[in-house]
């Protein structure tokens, strides 16, 4: 797996490979290196798919013609900015918990008063 900019992936992905249109048959992860195996897999057509936290999956179509080939995909991970646009960071609305996000409520009202002993 690669970065756009060509650069080595080096994050925890995980691998899957479905059949096409069908369910998932075998996954795997990512080692450091951003590489994964998967072996044993019958002759057939199938997409493998790659997903990590952070990233966009993406996903490329394979043709194994038999039972032992080899057969290497390159895929190339792109961030995902959570539908943002380019000006926004995607840590500027956090996810809470609805308690959590009524207490920091509360506590963001309390700075806007004048009288911070309340």
């Amino acid at each position: 797996m690669r970065l756009a900019d060509g650069s080595q992936f080096s994050g925890l992905a995980r691998v899957r490979i479905l059949t096409q249109g069908g369910p998932a048959l075998a996954e795997n992860t990512t080692d450091m290196s951003g590489k994964a195996t998967i072996s044993d897999l019958p002759p057939g057509n199938y997409t493998v798919e790659a997903s990590a936290v952070g990233y966009l999956a993406v996903r490329e179509d394979v043709h194994l013609e038999m039972r032992w080939s080899l057969v290497s995909v390159t895929l190339t991970m792109k961030p995902d900015n959570l539908g943002l646009p380019k000006n926004e960071s995607a840590s500027a609305a956090p996810i809470l918990a609805p308690n959590a996000r009524k207490e920091v409520q509360k506590g963001l009202e309390a700075f806007e008063k004048p009288d911070l002993r309340r």
